[in-house]
């Protein structure tokens, strides 16, 4: 007998919304997240009775453990949203503020533009997730409470391809609510190319420039995450614990002499000697890449702007590697930031709650949005 039907990637909407209280399910209506194809499986722990019973067998009894979700999510880093998010959201900035836990929203002057501050606080933010495909109906639409992020990656190549990111996820549980799909479709909302990044590193933490022999980077946000279980006769955590994140990154850049060379490999033997402040653009409108003044971006409706400082980086990670063998002849090295007390900011002064918790990385999304995420 043929099946009934079938479900194809093309037909799979992945939707999000915060949660107020970590594993509770708001129960709202989704904002979907255009992602590639998801990874998101409840793990229930297998315990076994193994027990020697004077017979020619291993296992007797199978019994399930602690419930929890885990996977991966990625795509493309859409910045755009209107007042309300009504139109296609930028997804990524509600995964930043789950990983890090805080954000503030600022209105620039009398226009339409708000700064999104990003900051870290001491238990992450949560999400829960909902996945609808062409069988969803009531009761089969699987919700992954109690979501959070422990790495999120930004890769970007200047030449090619757009701004992506991939999530990996710790969850509490899966649940499916009597309720069918309500995830609209939408094809709406505006990229980031890998060609409209600017960067600036150097000792003086300058703003962004057209810096041109930075061929590609991958930064990486992670903070290690644990699901606590208690005595509670529940088959899964009902706390949990969070340590500060750690931000590393990694550059290709065209190698064109020997002083950046030396530089990173100076700063492996003596890391506070050439230590450096890197300061990433993302902008779909050119005109403002390297605007030094928030009051003169001037968004239209569709553009944003993603700003990220690493206020002192420490190289090191990985040996410095020389690529000798294509044409233009690159460098590719590793670093990771380091706590600032005193960061020079990048752009308007983040508010007082937002400052201690950017001491790491400073992370600014500017769109119309008008409340924080």
């Amino acid at each position: 007998m043929p099946n009934a039907t079938n479900v194809v990637p093309e037909q799979i909407k992945v939707g999000l919304e915060k949660e107020s209280t970590w594993g509770t399910d708001p129960a709202g209506t989704p904002i979907l997240i255009p992602v590639d194809a998801p990874d998101l499986k409840e793990e229930v722990a297998h315990i076994a009775d193994e027990g020697l019973r004077g017979l020619f067998a291993r296992d007797f009894e199978g019994y399930g453990g602690l419930r929890q979700v885990t996977g991966s999510l990625g795509g493309i880093f859409y910045g755009t949203s209107d007042a309300a998010e009504t139109s296609l959201a930028s997804p990524v900035a509600h995964i930043l503020a789950a990983l890090l836990g805080g954000t503030a929203a600022t209105q620039i002057g009398a226009t339409n533009d708000y700064i999104h501050d990003f900051y870290t606080t001491e238990l992450p933010g949560s999400l829960t997730l909902t996945v609808e495909d062409s069988l969803t109906a009531a009761q089969t639409t699987p919700h992954y409470v109690g979501v959070m992020f422990p790495r999120l990656t930004l890769r970007y190549n200047g030449g090619e391809g757009l701004l992506t990111w991939e999530a990996d996820i710790l969850g509490l549980r899966q649940q499916w609510p009597n309720s069918a799909g309500s995830i609209a479709a939408d094809k709406t909302g505006q990229a980031f190319i890998g060609w409209q990044s600017s960067v600036h590193f150097g000792t003086a933490a300058a703003n962004p420039t057209a810096l041109a022999k930075v061929i590609s980077a991958e930064i990486v946000i992670e903070r290690e995450l644990m699901l606590v279980s208690g005595a509670s006769n529940q088959q899964y955590a009902q706390n949990r614990a969070a340590r500060p994140p750690r931000v590393t990154f990694t550059a290709v850049v065209e190698f064109v002499d020997y002083a950046d060379y030396k530089l990173y490999s100076d700063d492996t033997n003596d890391h506070s000697s050439n230590q450096q402040a890197w300061t990433f653009r993302f902008c779909n409108k050119a005109a403002v890449h390297t605007q030094t003044g928030d009051s003169s971006l001037s968004l239209a409706a569709g553009d944003a702007v993603l700003d990220i400082r690493l206020h002192t980086v420490s190289y090191g990670e990985s040996a410095l590697t020389i690529s000798r063998g294509e044409a233009p002849n690159t460098m590719e090295f590793a670093g990771r930031s380091l706590y600032t007390p005193s960061p020079t900011w990048f752009g308007a002064t983040p508010p007082t709650a937002a400052r201690t918790g950017q001491s790491l990385i400073q992370i600014r999304l500017i769109n119309q949005r008008t409340t924080a995420y």
